[in-house]
This record gives C-alpha cells, structure tokens and sequence, in this order.
C-alpha cells in the first residue's frame, strides 16, 4: 500500500474517531437544537433522522418525542405523528407538552373532544401556560357557568398585562373567554392588550409590501402575456385558492376537498419555493428557511418575470409534482396557500390548464377576524387597524391586475354567499374547475382530512351564519379600522 493511501486511511480513521467523539459529547439538547433549524429550514425527513438517533440514546427525554410528533406531522404522516405524541403522553403522563401536542394533531384530525380534554389535561399539569390557555379556549365555549376558568385566567392575565416580555397568547385567550359570555368591552380591551404586544413585535412594513406589489404590476404587464410562447406548457389542472386570512379560503377548500376527485394539499407554500430558486440565484441571495424575506421576494418575482418559458414549463412541473406527491390518491390537486396571488404571472402563463380561487370577505368582518386571534404563523400586518387596512387594500389591488388578463380563470367567491348559499356557490365552483356535483360536498364538514389553519375548528362543523355580523358587536371599538379602509380605498 503505497504512502498516500496509508494516509488517506489514517485520516478516514481520525475523522471517524472525531465524529464519533462529538457524537458522545451530545446532550439531548443539541438534538433539540438541530433538529429544531432542520424542521425550520424544511427539513423534516433530516429532522426526523435526527431525533430518531437522539431518542436512541436518550429514551428518556419527552422533549425528544415532542419535537419528533412536529417532524412527522410536518411530512403530511398524521397517523404516525398521532401514535407518537400518544406514545409520548403514555410513556411521560406528566409531561404537559406531550398532552398538548396530542391535542393539536387530534385538532388538525378533527377531533375537537379529544383536542379539548388534552388541552385540559396540560392546563392541570401547567397552569400558567399561556400557549396551552390559548389553544383550550379557541375550542371551549364559554358560559357564566365557568366563572371559575374565566377568574384564573384573568388572574393570569392581570399579573402579565405590564410585562413587556409576555406571551400575549393569555391576552387573546381571556378576550376570547369574555367574547363567549358577552362582555364585549371587556372582551375588546384585552384583544387589544394582546395586539398592542403583537404590533411592538410585528415587522409589517408597508413601504416594503406596496415596493413588492408594485414591482409585481410593473413585470407582469399586458407584454408579458402577449410574449410568444416557445415550448409547450405545464398541462396539470391544478386548483388554486388564495385571499386574505380568514376571509373564507378554509371553507372554499373543504368544500372542494370534499368531491372524491379533489384534495386540499394544506396551506404549504410549494410553489413560492420551487420559484425562489431565483431568490437563491439572484445577488444577495436568501439562506433558506420557510419564510423568505421580502428582499427575496422582490429578486424572486423581477427573475420569473425575465425567464424563459421552458425555465417557467419546468418549474411547474416541479411544483405541481410535489403538490401530487402530498396527495397520491387524489386526481386533482387544491393548493390553498393565500399569498400566491404574489405568484399568479407564472401561473397564468406557464399553467393554463390552472384555475384560481380568489376568496373574499366583507372588509370589516376580514380585518376583525384578524385581530381577535393571535397567529401561529407569519401574518405580520394582522395586529394593527392600520396595517390591516393597507394590507386588505394591496391584495384587492394585485387581484384586480391580475383579472384584467385572465377573467375567465378567476373566479370570486364571496364568504357571504358561502355560507348564505353553500349549494349554489358550491356548483359555481365545480363547473368553474371542471368538477361535476357530487352530494359530499355539502357534507364537507364530515370530511376527516387535515386541516391546519386557523379555521380548523369552523370547517368541521355546518356553515353558519353569526361570524357575519361578529364585528358588529364592537361597532364603536372598530370604528378606527373602518376609517383606515375609508383611507385605503377600501370602503366609501
């Protein structure tokens, strides 16, 4: 054996020696850590393995398990997601975060009876747990017969409302709790507790929002779309909802969800990843992660604008794979992620095969819907009136652009009319897509797929009509945000 492979092994051997001297050193919360950036950068499958290696060396650690039911749930793998966090609950009964995150995947299945006494249990574990508060009250409601709940959680929220540092899910929990027994004042001032809390932290900003849907006009002109083609296009079907949050885009996907050929593949943003592979490209490329920032949505947007059609063909391809990917079984695919009306130049050219959702809801009722619940994702503009005016504003703006080249493959659809006339609106939708009817759609609410948005609740149960005057309640406390939609264009 000649020298330089004597050495070659030798430093094999070395490394090995290392890594495997590291791997010793590992505390469970170096696994915690790591998988914790992998499951942020969508990297669920590396999580998993992961935490796989961690729970073989540290069995007894639940912070293990709990991490491992968000990496498995985070892969679309809900059965397995389900037995480990209850594989966690049974093996760490006093482990509130276990009965926690058995609730919210029975919450995401549909099972609000179970979700609701998990919820409980990690209350009686964890008291003063602001995040397990939250979650118990979004699925109780309320009476005076629970003036005992309502106390110790105000008592909570009384002794954090000065700190700065707060969780403010406490602040929307108790004004939720208030709404159910109607004291709407009281209500009110501690939804706006929570907000203020949220607004210090919030990094909405305008300036840089309209810089983007401006840019976004700009590219996707009348020229854009008279461009010759020069290859043939992506010829999936592809179903696409989007709109404001809480504006209905939740109800409009189970309903379609429903019909035996169509199936929601969750609010995932697929297809803004697959295109900021010009984000990546272009200078000051983004990192990575599953939020891009607004700088790379600007890059991302002016590189679809200028790239060929094949470059366009394929990336379709690539999105509507993994869209199919996600739902196997399902003939067509319902992508209900509300901001790809950002993304509606490269579908309207590279899919047109494509048809788009666009849900809309009464300004006043949308924005206030917004402010009363505190997000789990990155919805930014959501805890100031002004804020949420600009960004209602902006949204009809771009939608409004988009129509004027494709009315025929957009279609409107009112909350109002969902939920006032679900069979008329619901044989609208089909014969737009190219669905026939099929009774299963007015039962949408039986329908156990899924659902992980902040509607989850809401869809499986009848439409119902009182979330339409809800905000009417506090008339006089939202009178700033009607004026913000009178500044916006919004409302005359």
């Amino acid at each position: 054996m000649d020298k330089r492979r004597k050495k070659a092994l030798k430093d094999k051997k070395r490394q090995a020696a290392r890594q495997q001297a590291a791997q010793a050193q590992r505390t469970p919360s170096h696994y915690l850590r790591e998988s914790l950036t992998l499951l942020q950068n969508r990297k669920e499958a590396q999580a998993e393995t992961l935490l796989r290696q961690g729970m073989d060396r540290f069995p007894d650690s639940p912070e293990l398990y709990a991490n491992m039911v968000h990496a498995l749930y985070m892969q679309g793998r809900s059965a397995d997601a389900l037995e480990m966090a209850r594989a966690c609950v049974e093996k760490f009964p006093d482990f509130p975060d276990g009965h926690n995150n058995l609730g919210v995947v029975y919450k995401f299945e549909g099972q609000m009876d179970a979700a609701r006494d998990c919820y409980r249990r990690a209350l009686d574990l964890a008291p003063k747990s602001s995040e397990f508060w939250r979650n118990y009250t979004a699925l109780k409601k309320f009476t005076p017969e629970d003036r005992e709940e309502i106390a110790q959680l105000e008592a909570l929220a009384q002794q954090r409302r000065h700190d700065p540092k707060a969780h403010p899910a406490i602040f929307f929990a108790l004004g939720k709790a208030l709404e159910d027994i109607g004291e709407y004042e009281e209500s009110f001032r501690w939804y706006r507790k929570g907000n203020q809390v949220m607004r210090a932290r919030s990094k909405y900003l305008p300036s840089a929002y309209e810089t983007l849907i401006d840019a976004t006009i700009e590219r996707y002109d009348r020229a854009y779309f008279e461009r010759p083609a020069t290859t043939a296009p992506c010829p999936d079907p592809a179903i696409l909802v989007m709109g404001t949050p809480r504006s209905g885009s939740t109800l409009i996907e189970q309903v379609l969800s429903s019909h035996p050929e169509l199936e929601g593949t969750g609010e995932e943003a697929d297809l803004t990843h697959v295109l900021s592979y010009y984000a990546d490209k272009l200078p000051g490329a983004w990192k990575g992660g599953r939020e891009i920032p607004l700088n790379g949505l600007l890059r991302m947007v002016r590189g679809v604008a200028e790239a060929s059609d094949d470059a366009l063909r394929q990336h379709a391809q690539t999105y509507c794979d993994r869209q199919h990917r996600r739902v196997p079984d399902a003939p067509r695919f319902v992508d209900k992620c509300l901001t790809n009306y950002l993304n509606l130049g490269f579908v309207l050219r590279a899919m047109p095969n494509a048809r788009v959702i666009y849900s809309r809801r009464e300004p006043m009722a949308t924005c206030f819907s917004n402010y009363r619940i505190l997000f789990t994702s990155n919805v930014q503009q959501a805890y100031d009136f002004e804020h949420l005016a600009h960004h209602y504003a902006l949204v009809e703006r771009i939608m409004d652009h988009w129509k004027q080249f494709a009315p025929d493959r957009i279609l409107t659809v009112e909350y109002e009319d969902m939920v006032t006339d679900l069979e008329g609106q619901t044989r609208r939708m089909l014969e737009f897509v190219g669905a026939g009817w099929h009774d299963d759609c007015m039962r949408f609410f039986e329908n156990k797929r899924r659902v992980t948005s902040a509607s989850a609740t809401q869809v499986r149960r009848p439409v119902y009509q009182s979330s339409l005057e809800q905000w009417k309640r506090y008339e006089s406390q939202l009178a700033p945000l009607r004026e913000a939609l009178v500044r916006h264009g919004v409302l005359d």
